[in-house]
């Protein structure tokens, strides 16, 4: 039986940890108008993610409380809303905070495995977070219930910036064979209109519990699906691509150079703005790793070759970027 309050005092421990601040001891800013209560199921769930297997059983205001479930297989389709007992922008004013009218607001989605966050990024984000989406407009001021159009473990287009995406992306791979309690938050954070700081809310604005039945081959076929891909190449120069692995395998140290994909049709050449002579030219690729853990990564790769008058010298590594996972039977 999922039990609410011990899920947010646990969901409350791992947004302590974090790198951006809090505000606390605010004094509380008088609510706005919003959405308010849309109905009794709303009423009996406010601050609740509530999960089906069908999408119309969340209908809004048709919701079919006998269809809601908290037990799925990983072949299921795991659908959700989110029900709220206030807009965004109400929570963050609840806790006494002004939220910078011209910059972004973020909603933040965290994950825990078995009571413990499922990822960490990076240093700046919070324990499990594996998604953030810009909330805008009605999404900020007015929204208290809203849900996906497609299911958190549903197919999805490559390139595609999505929860589905990222589930599958980062969540998929930590995921092993058995049966797993998964927890999914809904937090905020934006940058405060008053000294310019990042704040994140004290408190979830929803939570919700479920437990994931997986198989090895269940997870196999998903990622075969709708895993990550490896991008399509620019264009292709055996010999540039091979000094290219060479330089990134000496950069990469232990992890192993599977493949180098030159992401650009051409070198972006750059002048000097005084003279108009070429200083240097650039390109990126997609460098795929398999790391010592057995799991396999793609980076982002800047490569320059400096200008000497009117050629260009040497290939050079400038600088790796972000990452992402991939399966690594999707390397080919």
């Amino acid at each position: 039986m999922f039990n609410l309050p011990r899920f947010i005092s646990r969901s409350l421990a791992f947004l302590a940890i974090i790198t951006t601040a809090t505000v606390a001891g605010a004094a509380d800013l008088d609510p706005k108008p919003d959405d308010g209560i849309s109905n009794d199921v709303h009423r009996a769930n406010a601050g609740r993610i509530l999960f089906s297997k069908t999408r119309s059983a969340l209908d809004l205001n048709k919701e079919k409380p006998g269809r809601f479930t908290t037990k799925f297989d990983l072949s299921d389709e795991i659908h959700f809303r989110v029900y709220l007992s206030k807009s965004m922008r109400n929570h963050f004013r609840g806790e006494g905070v002004e939220c910078h009218p011209r910059d972004d607001k973020w909603r933040v989605y965290t994950l825990a495995i078995d009571g413990k966050p499922a990822i960490q990024i990076n240093k700046y984000t919070l324990p499990g977070e594996f998604f953030s989406n810009s909330a805008r407009g009605k999404g900020w001021t007015q929204w208290t219930t809203f849900r996906f159009p497609s299911a958190l473990n549903g197919r999805v287009k490559q390139g595609e910036s999505s929860i589905q995406r990222s589930f599958i992306d980062r969540i998929l791979p930590v995921l092993t064979a058995g049966e797993h309690t998964l927890a999914l938050t809904l937090t905020g954070r934006c940058l405060q209109k008053r000294g310019g700081n990042k704040a994140v809310l004290a408190a979830p604005m929803a939570a919700g519990e479920f437990t994931l039945h997986v198989t090895d081959q269940q997870l196999a076929r998903i990622t075969a699906k709708s895993g990550a891909q490896l991008p399509k190449a620019g264009r292709k120069d055996k010999r540039l691509q091979r000094e290219m692995k060479t330089l990134a395998s000496r950069k990469m140290g232990s992890d192993k150079v599977l493949k180098v994909i030159i992401r650009n049709k051409r070198w972006n050449v750059v002048n000097d703005r005084w003279t108009g002579r070429p200083v240097e030219r650039k390109t990126t690729a997609a460098v795929a790793v398999k790391q010592s853990s057995g799991k396999c990564k793609v980076f982002d790769v800047l490569y320059v070759q400096k200008a000497n008058g009117r050629r260009f010298g040497r290939t050079e590594l400038f600088g790796v970027g972000r990452s992402s996972e991939i399966p690594c039977g999707n390397i080919k």
